[in-house]
């Protein structure tokens, strides 16, 4: 630490080093700077920082300003003096008794001089102090302003051009989607999103998404080829949309969400309430599609209905469980991903081609 310039409460210092340095130990130079001009007796010290090693400048520099009391030692040696004198003149002759009231005028005179002199040194300390605080100042709204800058990196329109990620790994899928990453048991659905996710923009035929291997789960489509587009397989009885079994679990766990809907609202997680109310939607409209007039099942007009109703279950059971891990990124798949005989994946600005969908 270099004292380049001193002067009456003011001084300033340099320190320079051959590599740069990093911010804590800039600041610890600067707390040692205040430290010791407190310690002198000076009050209202501040600091104003003009260049930082830290920043990439070629020293550090820092003005220190201070404001300093009047002192009275420079009253009482005027007056030690003054006393000195009448003493000796008082022993070479006789001096009247009225002389002695020199000694309390000089005193109070070199007091008020060395008031006056602190006075006027004190000025531009506060002037210093002023410069001081309003350097503070612009250091706190830049900081500021970059906080509010860096924020907007993760606004709705950023997220909303960002894709996700779905990478298989092992029995779990890792997703990864505005900086958040999950792990998700595997299921089908999460496969079938993911060959979506692959494809932005283009519309997929369910019955080549049916042809995605079930039990690996791989986003890799068998080479059995897709039907051409707009071209649907005759007519046949598929069986039941939903069998009695997955009837009975989608009742059970329609229950189970209008208990947990009801909790959330209780607790004012609105958030948590809104995804669960997607998905007790979505199961509804299954059952609805499922369950004719007096409780009867329907049963599917042609094997491309039931591989479009069991595709849409499985891909939109996939989002409503990424919702509950990962609410952005399900809010985001459940507006993006539609499904019908075609199914497709269409982010904001995403294009593809528009393929007529009876199930759209």
């Amino acid at each position: 630490m270099v004292l380049v310039e001193h002067r009456a409460g003011q001084a300033r210092l340099r320190y320079s080093a051959s590599q740069e340095d990093d911010r804590e130990a800039c600041l610890r130079r600067q707390s040692w700077a205040l430290g010791v001009v407190e310690r002198s007796g000076a009050y209202r010290v501040t600091l104003r920082e003009a260049g930082c090693l830290a920043e990439h400048q070629p020293a550090c520099e820092y003005t220190v300003s201070w404001a300093e009391p009047a002192r009275w030692v420079p009253a009482m040696a005027a007056g030690a003096a003054t006393a000195v004198a009448l003493l000796a003149a008082s022993r070479a002759s006789t001096i009247p008794d009225a002389a002695w009231l020199l000694l309390p005028l000089v005193v109070a005179s070199v007091h008020a001089l060395e008031r006056r002199r602190v006075a006027r040194g004190n000025l531009a300390a506060e002037a210093e102090a002023g410069a001081g605080f309003r350097w503070l100042l612009e250091r706190a709204l830049a900081m500021r302003r970059e906080a509010a800058t860096h924020a907007e990196d993760v606004t709705p329109t950023r997220l909303e051009a960002e894709s996700p990620v779905l990478e298989k790994d092992g029995e779990f899928w890792r997703i990864g989607y505005a900086g958040t990453t999950v792990l998700l048991r595997h299921s089908r659905g999460l496969a079938l999103l993911a060959q979506l996710v692959r494809c932005p923009g283009q519309d997929i035929h369910v019955r080549e998404l049916d042809s995605i291997t079930p039990s690996g789960g791989s986003a890799v489509a068998r080479e059995a080829p897709a039907p051409d587009a707009g071209v649907l397989p005759l007519p046949g009885d598929g069986g039941e949309v939903l069998d009695a079994q997955a009837r009975a679990e989608y009742r059970r766990r329609v229950v189970e969400l209008r208990e947990e809907i009801d909790d959330s609202e209780q607790r004012h997680d609105l958030g948590r309430a809104e995804t669960l109310r997607a998905e007790l939607d979505l199961l509804v409209n299954e059952l609805r599609a499922a369950v004719g007039p007096g409780g009867r099942a329907r049963r599917a007009s042609a094997d491309v209905e039931r591989e479009r109703v069991a595709i849409t279950r499985r891909i939109r059971s996939a989002i409503a469980q990424i919702a509950k891990h990962h609410a952005t990124l399900g809010e985001h798949l459940a507006s993006s991903v539609t499904t019908g005989y075609y199914c497709a994946y269409r982010p904001t600005g995403a294009a593809g081609p528009e393929v007529p969908s009876p199930a759209r």
